[in-house]
């Protein structure tokens, strides 16, 4: 099954102990960029990781890329506009 992703529309995937969360939003100069967040949940222990896309549709294929990598280690989508 494909990912249904949106603009501004937060994914969020989880599994035991770890979370993941990628979003397509707009940087303060306005560029289009695919932010990614993750971490251990019970820990303060994360990252954040924020990139350019040259369009809609290649944030799209970035997170739904991301989708199926997650879903190999065992992450689940726990959260998103579209459950």
């Amino acid at each position: 099954m494909t990912l249904n992703v949106d603009y501004q529309v937060p994914i969020r995937w989880e599994s035991a102990t770890r979370y993941y969360v990628a979003v397509i939003d707009r940087d303060l100069l306005n560029e289009l960029v695919v932010s990614r967040y993750w971490g251990g949940k019970w820990s303060r222990i994360g990252g954040a990781l924020h990139e350019v896309i040259g369009s809609l549709e290649d944030g799209v294929a970035m997170i739904q890329k991301y989708d199926k990598e997650r879903e190999k280690r065992g992450y689940k989508v726990v959260a998103s506009h579209h459950q």
